[in-house]
């Protein structure tokens, strides 16, 4: 997947070691144990919306569920475009940080979306890593349906930067 060999690949799956940013399972508590085992788990914004992050995976992928909640509906009842977006970002993230050495971050710097359909209920992001350079990555994600359909599709660019503290 990525094609830049300076990049050291990051262990994927449970036996990742949590980002020093995220709640060290050696702390303590469920929450703890949940960000060692899952990148999403460690983060605020991404616990609010209720994602989770499928362990396992090759570095430079993702694999995100989102379950439908009211709270997340527009007035259609559909999923909410901007959670949508949100779960492409997000997959994306969690695909780029998965590529790169332990202590490096990635933040968004654009990102195109292409909403193809209303999402409904729980929804699933993958993402994707198309080309990683030592301070930009490329990427690629899409929303899917419980019956497969892609929802939305999204391209974007990452800054690939040391994470603060």
């Amino acid at each position: 997947m990525n094609a830049d060999a300076r990049l050291p690949a990051r262990p994927a799956g449970p036996t990742a070691r949590p980002r020093e940013s995220e709640p060290s399972a050696a702390a303590g508590g469920d929450a703890g144990r949940a960000a060692a085992d899952d990148p999403a788990a460690g983060r605020p914004f991404y616990r609010l919306l209720g994602l989770r992050s499928e362990p396992g995976l090759p570095a430079g992928t993702s694999r995100l569920r989102l379950a439908g909640r009211p709270e997340l509906q527009n007035s259609h009842g559909d999923i909410h475009g901007g959670v949508v977006a949100t779960l492409l970002d997000a997959a994306m993230g969690v695909a780029a940080r998965s590529a790169y050495a332990e202590g490096q971050g990635a933040t968004t710097v654009s990102m195109t979306v292409n909403y193809l359909e209303p999402g409904r209920d729980a929804l699933v992001g993958e993402g994707r890593l198309v080309r990683g350079g030592r301070t930009l990555a490329s990427l690629e994600a899409r929303v899917l349906d419980a019956a497969g359909r892609t929802v939305a599709h999204a391209v974007g660019t990452m800054r690939i930067i040391a994470r603060r503290g």
